[in-house]
C-alpha cells in the first residue's frame, strides 16, 4: 500500500507505535527567537573579575528578545535554546594570559559552557556554545567574561565580538 503524498513542510516520520510511517509537521519551535548582537565600542575589562558584556548593537532581533541595554536574551518562553558567543580581546600575548568566554542563566548559579584561551595573540578570541534550558517566562541568558592577563586589556568591538542564540525545542 502506497502512502499519500504529504504537504508542503510536511516530513516522513515514523508513528508513535513505530509500525508505520506517516506524514508529520515539523514543530515551528526551532528557529524562534532569532538574535545576533555584537560589540558597540571597545570595552575595557577588570583583570580577575568576572564581568556581564553588553553587546550593543543588533544586527538580527525581529521579536526584541535581546535587550542592548543589559546584554541579556529574554526570549519569554521556556524551552531550550542555542547560544554561542565570541570575545576578542588585545594583548593576551603570554601563555599566563587567559580569556574565558561563560553563559549565565538569570546572573546566578554556575557558569555554563565556560571556554579558555590562553596566549592569543594581540586578536586572540574565545568561543562559547551550549544548548540552554530555560524554565521560567522571565529567565535570561548573558555572556561572561574573565581575563587575568592584566589591566589594559579589551574586548574588540564590531563583529570581532558577539552573541547570538535561537530556540531550538
Amino acid at each position: 500500500q502506497r502512502l499519500a503524498k504529504g504537504t508542503a513542510a510536511q516530513s516522513l516520520v515514523m508513528n508513535a507505535g513505530a509500525t508505520a510511517p506517516e506524514w508529520a509537521t515539523a514543530s515551528s519551535e526551532a528557529g524562534k527567537f532569532p538574535f545576533y548582537a555584537y560589540v558597540t565600542s571597545s570595552t575595557g575589562i577588570t583583570s580577575s573579575t568576572d564581568t556581564e558584556v553588553v553587546f550593543g548593537t543588533e544586527r538580527i532581533d525581529e521579536d526584541s528578545k535581546y535587550n542592548v541595554s543589559t546584554g541579556r536574551y529574554t526570549p519569554g518562553e521556556t524551552g531550550i535554546y542555542f547560544v554561542s558567543a565570541t570575545l576578542s580581546m588585545n594583548s593576551m600575548t603570554s601563555d599566563a594570559d587567559d580569556l574565558y568566554t561563560k553563559f549565565q542563566i538569570n546572573g546566578t548559579g554556575d557558569f555554563i559552557a565556560t571556554t579558555r584561551g590562553s596566549g592569543l595573540g594581540e586578536n586572540g578570541y574565545v568561543r562559547a556554545t551550549a544548548l540552554i534550558k530555560l524554565t521560567g517566562a522571565s529567565d535570561y541568558i548573558s555572556v561572561w567574561c574573565y581575563q587575568d592577563g592584566g589591566g589594559g586589556r579589551t574586548i574588540y568591538d564590531g563583529d570581532k565580538s558577539f552573541f547570538t542564540g535561537y530556540k531550538v525545542a
